[in-house]
């Protein structure tokens, strides 16, 4: 029988590096509809004076019919009749706040369309290039409960088309898009939870994590996003980068092991003592405790080792010597 040399011992320097892993899916943003109003002017779309998702307020022209311009305004009722002297009423109130708001009307809104309402009805009229009556014709407003608001015309308002009231007319959006996934259950079994997600279109990332899971299809789960520190996921890029004419398509990385930078060790290189503790050997004999901070694929990141040290690679020495 002939004797074999002892295996020199494999040895490794630490050096200093990063480990990271995810998995990539798909991803989807929309600007979700949360209030529609409808048009109550009769004629010809003859123009178009908003682009989609523009922040509209008080007093401002959305588009043209029969070439005189809707206004929005701030308000639950509609405008279901002309508004002139003498008449009261919420939708009176609702014409009187936007006068206010637009600077034409200094009392507080009562309700009740007096003389000075009146007056300041010519005024508005005057410098938005209309006819100048003191009356308010049905059609010339289009209320909704809140603004400014983020609005988009509904597909019914183009030019040339033919309006009728009680048409959709506006869209008003939500004040940031929602970020979705939507994955198969095998797919969400790969998922921690509260994972921490990479969103990704054109050229921009944001981080994100996902905040609450929702019921979708059969064999499948929709993830719903927020920002990484509780916000929107786009913040002050959402208008730049998400658009509002439907949903869009991003790319989604989860976050499996987050990226973490620091000495960095062969997995095969870490042992446990009898009470658990990891350990790695230097080339001195000597256990030096470490904590590992993140690991995949055979590589960890460890906290207790100096770059340059000098460590044993016990797997690969005894792989060579059995």
């Amino acid at each position: 029988m002939v004797d074999l040399p002892d295996a020199e011992p494999v040895t490794y320097t630490v050096d200093k590096g990063r480990v990271e892993r995810g998995f990539d899916f798909g991803a989807t943003a929309e600007w979700q509809v949360v209030r529609r109003a409808t048009n109550a002017a009769s004629g010809t779309v003859t123009g178009v004076l908003v682009r989609p998702g523009s922040s509209v307020r008080s007093g401002d022209a959305l588009y043209r019919v029969d070439e005189r311009p809707v206004f929005v305004a701030s308000g639950a009722v509609p405008q279901y009749r002309d508004l002139s002297a003498g008449d009261v009423g919420q939708d009176v109130r609702q014409l009187q706040q936007l006068l206010t708001d637009r600077g034409y009307l200094s009392s507080t809104p009562s309700g009740t369309f007096g003389t000075a309402t009146e007056s300041a009805v010519r005024a508005w009229q005057r410098a938005s290039g209309v006819r100048e009556t003191g009356v308010v014709p049905r059609g010339d407003l289009l209320f909704v409960e809140r603004l400014p608001a983020r609005v988009r015309l509904a597909g019914s308002i183009t030019v040339g088309a033919q309006l009728s009231p009680g048409a959709e007319a506006v869209h008003v959006l939500a004040a940031s898009p929602r970020f979705t996934m939507t994955l198969s259950d095998e797919q969400l079994d790969s998922v921690p939870p509260n994972a921490r997600v990479r969103v990704s279109t054109g050229g921009q990332t944001w981080k994100a994590q996902v905040a609450s899971l929702q019921a979708g299809e059969p064999g499948e789960t929709t993830l719903v996003l927020r920002g990484a520190r509780g916000g929107e996921v786009c913040g002050a890029q959402c208008d730049r980068y998400i658009g509002t004419h439907g949903p869009q398509r991003l790319r989604a990385t989860v976050v499996v092991v987050p990226r973490t930078s620091g000495p960095m060790v062969p997995a095969a290189a870490i042992q446990s003592d009898v009470n658990g503790g990891l350990f790695v050997t230097d080339t001195s004999g000597e256990q030096r405790p470490v904590e590992v901070l993140a690991a995949d694929g055979g590589q960890a990141i460890v906290d207790g080792l100096e770059i340059g040290t000098e460590i044993l690679l016990f797997g690969q020495a005894e792989a060579q010597s059995g």
